[in-house]
Formats: structure tokens, C-alpha cells, sequence
């Protein structure tokens, strides 16, 4: 910790904020994010504080080290730089909404984004309704739609007040609106927000206690925080990633977790951080930004793998978020792999991912199963695969009685599923847009009654193959039927089951189906050197029915 670090509450008026910003000392870090609040974000916080309801508090921080260029706007106005400078590390989006409307344009000398404002902040209080509302584009505000700015001064007001609301004819209407008005514009005026000052606090220290006192518990992610220690002239961290998101849409890969991108870039670095990220460490390297921009395409590149060659066609599918670092390195170290080589990658995937080989193994075995694994990218041993204990082989986990995303074993499973459908051969991106978990049943979750289907462009309803824009989960028991199991085994489906009588017997065609995948699926894994399973043994060879 910081022997420097002062952390200061205080509680001070709305005014008091608005004059920071426009003064230049509140700044806006550039590792923050964009203004996204909507017209009814805004409205809605206005009420709340129209009802003196409390906002939440604002977290400012001021670190010990310059962290470089800042955004321009705040609420639409391009704020001036000022040397007692704090950051808003919490609270960015509602003092942008309070400072762009609440300042008077007419009386400020900062510049404005003029369609920004007139999108979002150019909102009026209605006197009549008690109500915050927009206008229509170009339309004309009745007498008693006040803009909100104009309440913030008691004499703006009432000069205002007097040039409108002479066309209003009812005096007792005219002296309502001055009561509602004066009332607002008090409540706005006195209006008390705290905030929490951190002072002389390294980043890593200011995410902590934003983590904390966060009350929708929100997460910074390592790239804000590297983005913040690294920015230089042509670099920015945060883009960087944000590019790459962009790019990874095409393998529905845009909802990895960004942290495991920041892993991935670490990781070039020679070592794999698990528990402990060190990000002032490595955003303050010299090397920082030439060693991301070199790396960011080789996460594409295994990305692509996945996608195209294992079939790991979006990024929930995934077994293990680690894996993907792995595969990272393997093609920054490996430019132009052999056959051979990407066999022993695709052998590796699957065992790690059969053998729940990251949740048996402690963050030490991890790091040696890191070092193994380069070991082998550099040559000096055959395989991939760490193993602490060599007499022992790895053990598949039972089969799983649902299919989730959360389950190691499930994912393992339907992907082995979606890559026996497709003869285990690789597949184009440009070609397929992603998977289907399609049902044979309705009423069942189990994993014997799902077909996971990929998704081609311009798939036609033949030779088998399902399409997925038409068919829904209700119609593939009939459809089966229907096809009386023609050209259906590499779904494990076969003729004999696919009579009237055995898809009637919902019980008797999902035993006979777990069966077909099981005895698939433990050939395969054998194959691979691993062991079924003691569990999936028992069921193989088991007289009686599972309860469905």
C-alpha cells in the first residue's frame, strides 16, 4: 500500500461540482468509458433528485503520477485543463448529465458539442405536468416548459419568467408555476452529493476501493486499469481491445472476458499470471505496446483455430478460459505449424478439457503445466500434456445429466457432439455463423435428448443435415421420424430408432441414444490415453433404465 494514500469523505453541494468541472479541476480519465446514459437514464435521475432522493456517492482520484491525455467532454461542454486536477474514477455518467444540463450555455465560455446537447441535455421541466421532459426536434416550448439550466439561478428565472409567462392569461396558473419553479430550484440548489477522495493512491489501490464501495458491484477489468499506466502517443490499451472484440465477432467470441485478453498479452511477456496480475508492472515496460500489437493477432489466430478447427463456435463453449492462452502461445511460438503439431494441439485440447484438467490441478500445477507446455513449443519434449502423476491416467468425469454452460463436462460434451456431426473435419468461418442446441423432445433437459446443430448460410433441409432457420426444438422428434433415420447417425440417431414405435418410447429412445454417444465418446477418449470413467462404465453396462 501506498504510504501516501489518504482516503477523504466528503459531502458538498451540487453547485459546488458543477463549478469543478467548469473550472477544469474534475477531469475525465481517457481509459473512461463513453457517455451512455439515455433520455430516460437522465429523466430519471432528475426525479430522484427532484424527490431529494439520494444518488449514490462520487468517487474522485488523484494518483501519484500523471496519467495522460483526458477526454475533452463533459456533458457535451470541452473542458479546460486545470494543474489541481482530479479524476473521476465513479460517477462519470451522472455529474456529465448534472454539468451539461444544468449549465447555462449562455453564460459559460466553454465550447459545446451543439448536437450532443440538443440530443440529450437540452431537457426542460414541464411547470404544468411536474415533469422533466424533451421537446420534439425543432419544436417550440410552451410558456411553462422551463429549461432546467435557467432554474439554477433565481434571477435567470425571473427574467425568464417574465417574458413567457405573460402570454399565459390565468394569474393563479402564472403564480402555480412560480411556486413549482422556486421550489425546484431550491431543492436543485441545495441539493447534497458525497463523495470519496482518493488521494496519492496507485491504481491498482483506487480498484480496490472502487470495488468496494461500488454498490452495483462492478468490476474493473485489467485493461481499464493497464489503459490508465500506458497510454502514449498512437497507443491506447483500451482501443487495443476493443479492436480486438470487434474482430472476434466473427467467431462469437465479442463476450470473452476481458481480463483473459489482458492474460493473454501477459503471458508474452514468458510467464502466466493467475493470481496475481501485476499491472503497473507490465504497463510501464517500455516494450508494452509493441509486445500487444504483435500479440493481438496471434489471439485471433488461436481464436480462429478453435472456432474452425474444434468447433468451439462462440465463446461460451469454451471448457476453460486458460485454454485459450495456451493456444495463444502456441502460435506466437509456432509461425507455421505442421500436421503434426496441430494434431498434438487438438490431442491436448481435448484432454484438458475431458480430464477437468484446470479445476484438478492447483495454480502451481497450472504454472508447471505452462512450463510443460512451452517445453514442448520449444522442442524438448513430444507431448503437450502435463502430468504430475505419469502412471495414472486422466479420468473422464461422469456423463452430465444437463447440458450447461457453466459445466466443464457439458461444454467437453457438446462439442464432442458438434464435431462428430461434422465428421471431426474443420469448418469455415465464412461458412458457418455459429450452433443451434436443438431438442428432440420438448420436456427433457437431459443431454441425450439435445442435437447441437451447426448453423451454415444457406443450409437446405437434406442429406441429414438440419436447418436451423426452420426447424424449431417441437418438430425434430417428427422430422426424425419423418426421415426414418436416414443418413441420421452422425447425430446417433439410427433407422431402427427412428420408427414410430421407438420415438414413441420417449424413455427406450434416449436410453438407446445415451448409449450410441457413450460408447462414441468413451472410443474416443480411450483413443487419447484417458480413462472413461468408473461412472460412465457403470451405466454402459447396466441392465437397468436411467429415470427420465
Amino acid at each position: 500500500m501506498s504510504t501516501n494514500l489518504n482516503i477523504e469523505p466528503r459531502v458538498r453541494s451540487l453547485v459546488s461540482y458543477l463549478d469543478e468541472i467548469e473550472f477544469g479541476i474534475v477531469q475525465i480519465p481517457s481509459f473512461q468509458r463513453d457517455y451512455v446514459w439515455s433520455r430516460d437514464d437522465i429523466k430519471d435521475l432528475f426525479d430522484s433528485i427532484k424527490n431529494r432522493y439520494p444518488i449514490g456517492s462520487v468517487l474522485f482520484w488523484k494518483p501519484e503520477f500523471t496519467i495522460g491525455p483526458n477526454k475533452e467532454k463533459i456533458g457535451s461542454y470541452y473542458i479546460n485543463e486545470n494543474k489541481e486536477t482530479i479524476y473521476i474514477l465513479d460517477g462519470f455518467q451522472r455529474l456529465s448529465t448534472l454539468f451539461g444540463c444544468l449549465t447555462n450555455p449562455n453564460k459559460t465560455n466553454l465550447r459545446r458539442d451543439m448536437k450532443e446537447w440538443e440530443d440529450y441535455f437540452k431537457i426542460f421541466y414541464d411547470l404544468e405536468d411536474e415533469a422533466f421532459v424533451y421537446l420534439r426536434p425543432k419544436g417550440t416550448p410552451l410558456p411553462w416548459q422551463v429549461p432546467l439550466y435557467i432554474l439554477m439561478n433565481s434571477s435567470d428565472f425571473r427574467q425568464y419568467a417574465r417574458r413567457e409567462f405573460e402570454k399565459v392569461s390565468d394569474e393563479d396558473k402564472i403564480e402555480t408555476y412560480y411556486d413549482r419553479a422556486d421550489k425546484l430550484s431550491r431543492i436543485l440548489l441545495e441539493y447534497q452529493i458525497a463523495s470519496i477522495d482518493i488521494n496519492n493512491a496507485t491504481i491498482e489501490e483506487a480498484v480496490e476501493i472502487f470495488s468496494r464501495v461500488n454498490n452495483k458491484g462492478q468490476d474493473i477489468s485489467f485493461d481499464w486499469m493497464a489503459n490508465a499506466l500506458s497510454i502514449k502517443e498512437g497507443f491506447r490499451f483500451g482501443t487495443e481491445i476493443d479492436n480486438l472484440i470487434e474482430d472476434l465477432k466473427q467467431y462469437n467470441f465479442e463476450k470473452i472476458d476481458r481480463n483473459l485478453l489482458f492474460r493473454c498479452i501477459q503471458s508474452s511477456f514468458g510467464k502466466l499470471y493467475i493470481d496475481n496480475p501485476k499491472i503497473e508492472v507490465l504497463a510501464r515496460r517500455e516494450d508494452f505496446s509493441e509486445v500487444t500489437k504483435y500479440t493481438i493477432p496471434k489471439i485471433k489466430q488461436a481464436v480462429k483455430f478453435l472456432f474452425e478447427e474444434l468447433l468451439v463456435l462462440e465463446s461460451k463453449l469454451l471448457p476453460y478460459n486458460i485454454q485459450l492462452i495456451f493456444i495463444m502461445d502456441f502460435f506466437k511460438k509456432i509461425e507455421d505449424p505442421s500436421p503434426e503439431q496441430l494434431e498434438k494441439l487438438k490431442t491436448w485440447f481435448w484432454v484438458t478439457s475431458y480430464a477437468n484438467y484446470f479445476t484438478i490441478y492447483s495454480l502451481a500445477n497450472h504454472r508447471r503445466a505452462y512450463e510443460h507446455f512451452h517445453l514442448f513449443l520449444e522442442g524438448k519434449v513430444d507431448d503437450p500434456v502435463y502430468n504430475d502423476t505419469v502412471t495414472l491416467k486422466f479420468s473422464v468425469a461422469d456423463f452430465p445429466d444437463k447440458i450447461s454452460m457453466g459445466s466443464v463436462r457439458a461444454k467437453s460434451l457438446t462439442l464432442f457432439l458438434l464435431n462428430y456431426s461434422n465428421g471431426f473435419e474443420p469448418v469455415n468461418a465464412d461458412e458457418v455463423f455459429g450452433y443451434k442446441l436443438q431438442k428432440i423432445y420438448t420436456s427433457l433437459v437431459v443431454p441425450e435428448n439435445f442435437i447441437p446443430v451447426i448453423q451454415r448460410a444457406n443450409e437446405e433441409l437434406s442429406a441429414g443435415r438440419l436447418e436451423p432457420g426452420k426447424l424449431k426444438s417441437k418438430e425434430l422428434s417428427l422430422w426424425i421420424a419423418q426421415s426414418r433415420g436416414q443418413d441420421l447417425e452422425h447425430y446417433f440417431v439410427s433407422g431402427e430408432m427412428a420408427t414410430d414405435k421407438t420415438l414413441s418410447d420417449l424413455s427406450e429412445f434416449l436410453r438407446i441414444r445415451k448409449l450410441m454417444i457413450m460408447n462414441v465418446e468413451r472410443d474416443f477418449v480411450e483413443a487419447m490415453d484417458m480413462d472413461y470413467g468408473s461412472g460412465n462404465y457403470m451405466y454402459l453396462y447396466s441392465e437397468d433404465e436411467p429415470p427420465f
